[in-house]
Formats: C-alpha cells, sequence, structure tokens
C-alpha cells in the first residue's frame, strides 16, 4: 500500500506540473523529493562527500606516522629519502608540504555534502545552493594553487635541509596544473550560469 500511495503521490505531483504553464517552486520541489531516483542520488552523494572525508584524514595521518620513505618526481625524474635519512623534522615538514593540498579537497567535500543535505529538505533553486557551489568552485582554485606551489616548496624545502645539492630543473608543465584550472574554470563559468538562470528566474516571478 505504501509502494502505491507513493506512486500516487508522484503522479498527482508530476500531473501538477504538467497542468499548469508555470508551476510554483513546491509543486516542481516536492516532486523531485519524492523522485526514487532523485533520492539516491542524494544518498550517494551524502555517502561520497561524508566517506571522502575520514579517508583523506587517514591516508595523512598514516603517511605521517607509519611511512618510511618520501618520494617526489622533477621533470620525469623520481628522487626518493628513507625516514631516517632525513630526519623527523625534515620528515614532517615534507609530507606536510606534500599534503597540504590536499586540504582544499576537504574543504570541497565539506561543500558538497552541504550540497547534499540542501537537496534532501527539498532545497533546489536558491541562492543557498548556489553559494555552496560558489564555495565549492573557490575550494578548487585553492587545490589548484597549493598543486602549481608544491613543487616548487618542496624542490627549495630538500635544498634547505641538504638532501639536494641545488634546485632541479622544471619547466612550466612540471608545476603549473593546467587540466586542474581549466576544470576550476569550467566549474566557476558552470556556477555563474547557475546565479544567473536564478536571477532570471526570480524576475520572472516578480513580473508575473
Amino acid at each position: 500500500m505504501a509502494l502505491n500511495i507513493s506512486f500516487i503521490d508522484n503522479y498527482s505531483l508530476t500531473n501538477e506540473i504538467i497542468r499548469t504553464n508555470n508551476p510554483t517552486d513546491e509543486a516542481v520541489e516536492r516532486a523531485a523529493m519524492n523522485n526514487p531516483d532523485m533520492k539516491k542520488l542524494i544518498f550517494c552523494l551524502h555517502g561520497l562527500a561524508l566517506g571522502a572525508l575520514p579517508l583523506l584524514v587517514f591516508e595523512f595521518a598514516y603517511r605521517l606516522v607509519v611511512g618510511t620513505s618520501f618520494s617526489v618526481e622533477f621533470a620525469g625524474t623520481d628522487h626518493a629519502w628513507a625516514r631516517p635519512d632525513l630526519g623527523e623534522a625534515h620528515w614532517m615538514v615534507l609530507q606536510t608540504l606534500q599534503w597540504v593540498s590536499k586540504l582544499a579537497w576537504l574543504v570541497a567535500f565539506l561543500q558538497i555534502e552541504a550540497v547534499a543535505r540542501l537537496l534532501s529538505a527539498g532545497e533546489y533553486f536558491s541562492q543557498r545552493v548556489v553559494a555552496r557551489f560558489r564555495r565549492l568552485s573557490h575550494a578548487l582554485l585553492g587545490f589548484a594553487v597549493l598543486e602549481t606551489l608544491e613543487h616548487p616548496a618542496i624542490a627549495v624545502y630538500l635544498v634547505f635541509a641538504d638532501a639536494l645539492p641545488a634546485l632541479p630543473e622544471m619547466s612550466v608543465f612540471d608545476i603549473v596544473r593546467i587540466h586542474i584550472f581549466l576544470f576550476t574554470a569550467l566549474f566557476f563559468v558552470f556556477t555563474r550560469i547557475a546565479e544567473i538562470g536564478l536571477s532570471l528566474k526570480a524576475d520572472a516571478d516578480l513580473t508575473i
């Protein structure tokens, strides 16, 4: 009986949207909330965001506590040092430099989880959702910048720690993560489209 009621509710909500030339936001959001596919997607979004957070923290903690070697690639050449050879203090600094960019991912996953919570509450077309996407775009930009600075910072510190005799040769393509910047730019464009669409929708509602 519960399945039949759910089917009838979805059917009536869909008819409500189809019958009217200007369906209300509440009708659209209610239809989306009762859509089983939407519920599954929101559940997956929750799971991915909440699952990624502890995995990132655990991986960093594991490398910091249990790791036995530090490796980095410069200009296509791998370099590796054993933990005792670097010393504990240098080891901690180098691991932190290598993983500081992942903090931006933590922020990004927190924004994704916040979006999932808003969607679960039936909030699909709102400034709060767009604001979360904007923060997600900024987190991706931060990740791109930190990834770009990571190798030069590690190289400078390795020279400071006498682990390298001189700064290794690095081309622009070795340093700048162009693909990450392109992906971030696309996400900023997507967020801006959502902002403009929300603004146009608000203007249309006021006109009507």
